[in-house]
């Protein structure tokens, strides 16, 4: 490596399969080696991500820190980073998601290191200490990078940053690295048939991801489409603390036999790739990525208002945007898509345009690289 190139400390929380932390992958593989050093640290223990980056030769460290903001264990990790930022000489910062970006701005600045960037992912609704923290260690951060021009107005409004602190860069995809999927044999892998009507999700099954709120809207779908076809089936793809609850749910709405939980999946592409509708009923978001694939794949897409995901989806243009935890709008714009198979999957082709054009993964790293 150049000794000219600029060594950046990337800190994540996690490094297991998410949103977030796919970014950071396709960042630091990408990223010009001639200019910058990567060296990659999760907070908790190696996962999916952390594994693929080895095997692209960058250097991963994790502090195996357990779950839960317990004092003793953050101080504990944050003198490591100290440690290890003054070790291999950072030039500079950058922190992805909550407890990376409290804890790695401080050490960061205990450490000596000249330049803090923060990424903030996501309009955090349900843990208020969370903003309270970021707003309290703002002040250590040279600049913000957000992912939608939603998200950069949370910030202004909610931690209270300078305008000129804050860069919008969004998230990009690969798509030229998108699996190409047998729609027959993968069906039959998970158990479909060809002439299931296939509509589902993927996500944490996190309170976040309003999956209750599809349920009950799949409830409604069935009454609607029992009248023509008895094939409609419901699928959704994720692991979260809010599993158990959600198949109990299931239970009671009496569709046990339209319901399948994937559990956690590491082809969740090739499952969108089959789907005949995607929704997303999150109840808060940043710029998810999964609506960048869903559209990619050209395929019909429902999504609640929240976010930016109006940024990336123009209602009726290249999909459909309800409003979040509402049940009958939910189920509402995913008849109108099966009524109007043509006129849907226009809005699948204007989608993957848009994508195409503005969402490439180049755009985002090259962005990433000017604010460097």
């Amino acid at each position: 490596m150049p000794s000219s190139s600029l060594k950046i400390l990337y800190l994540i929380t996690d490094l297991n399969i998410g949103g977030t932390e796919k970014m950071v992958y396709e960042l630091v593989t990408r990223i010009d080696r001639k200019k910058f050093s990567p060296l990659v640290c999760g907070l908790k223990k190696f996962g999916y991500y952390a594994e693929k980056m080895k095997e692209k030769g960058i250097k991963v460290i994790t502090l195996n820190l357990e779950q839960g903001f317990w004092l003793k264990k953050n101080f504990q990790a944050m003198f490591t980073l100290v440690k290890i930022m003054k070790e291999e000489r950072v030039d500079f910062v950058h922190t992805f998601l909550f407890r990376a970006n409290f804890l790695g701005r401080i050490a960061a600045s205990l450490a000596g290191v000249a330049k803090v960037i923060s990424s903030i992912r996501v309009m955090e609704e349900e843990k208020k200490y969370h903003l309270f923290l970021e707003k309290l260690t703002s002040s250590l951060t040279d600049k913000f990078i957000v992912n939608s021009e939603a998200l950069k107005n949370f910030v202004l409004e909610k931690i209270k940053v300078l305008p000129e602190k804050i860069e919008v860069v969004y998230n990009g995809i690969d798509l030229s690295g998108l699996p190409k999927v047998e729609n027959k044999i993968k069906r039959q892998e998970l158990g479909y048939s060809e002439k299931d009507i296939l509509i589902g999700t993927v996500g944490r099954l996190h309170k976040q991801k309003g999956i209750e709120y599809f349920l009950e809207a799949m409830k409604l779908v069935t009454g609607y489409r029992l009248q023509v076809t008895g094939g409609v089936k419901f699928l959704i793809a994720g692991d979260g603390p809010e599993g158990e609850s959600l198949k109990f749910k299931v239970q009671g709405l009496k569709l046990e036999e339209r319901v399948k939980f994937l559990g956690w999946r590491k082809d969740a592409l090739e499952i969108i790739s089959i789907l005949d509708i995607f929704v997303l009923p999150s109840l808060w978001e940043g710029t998810p990525n999964v609506i960048l694939e869903s559209l990619a794949y050209a395929k019909p897409t429902v999504a609640t208002k929240v976010g930016g995901v109006g940024e990336i989806v123009e209602d009726q243009v290249s999909g459909l945007l309800v409003e979040p935890a509402s049940v009958q709008a939910l189920a509402d714009a995913i008849i109108w898509v099966l009524k109007n198979p043509e006129k849907a999957k226009e809005m699948g082709k204007k989608g993957k345009e848009k994508v195409e054009k503005f969402f490439p993964i180049d755009k985002m790293v090259r962005e990433t690289e000017e604010i460097y």
